[in-house]
């Protein structure tokens, strides 16, 4: 919830020193308040429709890599090169998690959780991604979980 609660906006735009206008948001609110008003107006049937705001994809693109920053199993789902989301794929949740304590410690430069901090960020992170956790007996009599939806592959994401 952290992380939905941000809105990142992105100025790219730099005005000089000797171009700025002090108080330059009251002068255009001051001069276009009815243009103001009627944009606003004109939007509402979409933003009812949506259910939402229009954001701008830089806003989708700072908050992912925020997430990725405060949750180093987001940040492999997401980068690591082995991962893929492909339904009717399945993944015992020790494999899963070598692969990604490995990222961690290589490539991903993060600490690693262990495993019961593991399998709950994946519960969170499992409406996201689109894949399922179930638990299974395994042969040994002991519950394993499988991420069911996940695979790991040796080769170029698609």
């Amino acid at each position: 919830g952290f992380n939905r609660r941000w809105l990142i906006l992105r100025f790219d735009n730099i005005i000089k020193a000797e171009q700025r206008i002090l108080d330059y948001g009251e002068i255009i609110a001051g001069e276009e308040r009815e243009g103001i008003v009627a944009w606003a107006v004109e939007a509402i049937p979409r933003l009812l429709k949506n259910n939402e705001y229009t954001l701008p994809s830089s806003h989708a693109s700072r908050v992912g890599e925020m997430a990725n920053i405060n949750n180093s199993v987001r940040f492999f789902m997401t980068e690591g090169q082995s991962i893929r989301f492909k339904k009717g794929s399945q993944i015992t949740e020790m494999a899963l998690h070598q692969k990604y304590y490995g990222f961690c410690v290589g490539p991903g430069n993060m600490q690693p959780y262990g495993m019961r901090q593991f399998r709950t960020k994946m519960r969170d992170l499992a409406p996201e991604f689109g894949f399922e956790i179930r638990m299974e007996m395994h042969p040994t009599g002991q519950m394993q979980c499988i991420y069911d939806g996940i695979e790991i592959f040796n080769g170029v994401k698609k």
